[in-house]
């Protein structure tokens, strides 16, 4: 029967088929056939394909078959588990997220690709999208070329740190923690160095994960370059240092230990507000999904500290802040107007920026200039030095460092 009110889509269930066996999940009412990374299927052209197409309702149970059709596989990564249909996970979204970056400090640029949407229950995931970076190292030498080192399979623990291909996810993320969503690289909070070459850090933005006072704003992992190991990470998400210092900077070669970011109001000096503790606003219908870490940017020396400094963007987070216009408003909040977050780098990895005298923070807010209901700011951020202004002299008189200057391009789409 054709779809109508009387055959509703919701009835029809479809699943495509070689030689008699299923090669990719059903699909229920209308949508789009996944492959299954299980099945043998060789690269390249992939003929004799079936399509059945099954009507079931109180009386009618009748199936179309679509023969001879074909289609044309490129590579997929052997160890991307399809997830299973039940969940309505859909594929892993390998590539969401990309970021390049010296992360064990040779010199050779690693690669950085998220998949936000996988679960890998190869390595005890089981938690509904919550994604996983696959890493890449570089400066392997194939024949006369240096290239990324693609083998053995990445792994949570491997063999060669520093080299050999990793994985990094967790086995307590949040349900759609979408762990790998946003990256960000060619950052360097701690200004570590092996030599010649600098140590880049690498931002993982997980809009979906909660945070540990409960709410579902979104986290961002921050993990640090180290020479010749390359990334370290805790095994599991409690076991992270949570918006804190995380190493020595007085010590020559200090490892920062990888640090987990979410929006703790409670690091906000109380004195900021005549002694009382800083409370968010969240959206009318408490909504607390603010998407914090859905964008993710090393934005250079924004604070003129000789640090390079870290932006996330919450862009379905709640106005709060002050505007002349609406000051005796108590009803004025208008929904997914969003902020980026600003953290600040230093030898200890984070650091803290004196916005006032005797008020230290460790994250500030940057608002729109202009305040509009869905405006979402913050969906995507870049920086630079745009104008070439606001630099200053590092060091003393001797010095021929400048630093600060950093502009930030804010998406408001």
């Amino acid at each position: 029967p054709v779809i109508t009110d009387e055959f509703p889509a919701a009835n029809y269930l479809s699943q495509a088929f070689k030689g008699g066996s299923a090669i990719s999940d059903p699909v229920r009412g209308a949508g789009k056939a996944t492959f299954s990374s299980t099945i043998p299927l060789a690269l390249g052209k992939v003929d004799d394909i079936s399509l059945k197409v099954n009507f079931t309702n109180s009386k009618i149970n009748e199936t179309l078959t679509i023969s001879g059709l074909s289609t044309y596989l490129k590579g997929v990564v052997p160890y991307v588990d399809t997830p299973p249909i039940q969940d309505g996970l859909g594929p892993a979204f390998l590539g969401r997220a990309t970021a390049v970056g010296d992360y064990n400090c040779d010199g050779y640029d690693d690669l950085a690709v998220g998949m936000p949407y996988a679960s890998l229950s190869q390595f005890g995931i089981n938690t509904s999208q919550a994604g996983a970076v696959i890493i890449y190292y570089g400066g392997y030498t194939a024949g006369s070329k240096k290239t990324l080192k693609m083998s053995p399979a990445p792994t949570l623990d491997p063999a060669l740190p520093g080299k050999d291909p990793q994985i990094l996810t967790f086995p307590d993320l949040s349900y759609h923690a979408q762990f790998g969503y946003s990256l960000a690289s060619r950052g360097n909070l701690n200004g570590d160095k092996a030599g010649d070459y600098t140590c880049d850090d690498l931002a993982v933005g997980a809009p979906g994960q909660s945070s540990p006072d409960g709410r579902d704003t979104g986290n961002v992992f921050l993990f640090f370059g180290t020479s010749q190991v390359g990334l370290k990470a805790p095994a599991t998400v409690a076991t992270f240092p949570q918006n804190q210092e995380s190493c020595d900077g007085r010590e020559e070669g200090a490892t920062c230990a990888a640090v987990r970011l979410w929006p703790n109001y409670s690091l906000w000096p109380s004195t900021a507000w005549g002694g009382s503790a800083y409370v968010p606003s969240y959206d009318a219908n408490g909504v607390d999904s603010i998407r914090w870490g859905a964008a993710v940017s090393f934005v250079g020396d924004y604070n003129a500290d000789g640090y390079e400094d870290l932006a996330i963007g919450a862009p379905n987070a709640s106005w709060d802040g002050v505007s002349a216009t609406y000051a005796n408003d108590s009803g004025w909040n208008p929904n997914n107007v969003g902020y980026v977050a600003m953290y600040f780098g230093s030898p200890f990895g984070l650091g803290q920026a004196e916005v006032k005298p005797g008020q230290k923070f460790r994250w500030i807010k940057i608002y729109p200039s202009v305040v509009q209901a869905n405006m979402r700011f913050g969906t995507s951020i870049s920086a630079g030095d745009v104008d070439g202004r606001h630099r200053i002299l590092y060091g003393d008189s001797s010095s021929s460092q400048y630093v600060g200057g950093s502009d930030m391009v804010i998406g408001a789409p």
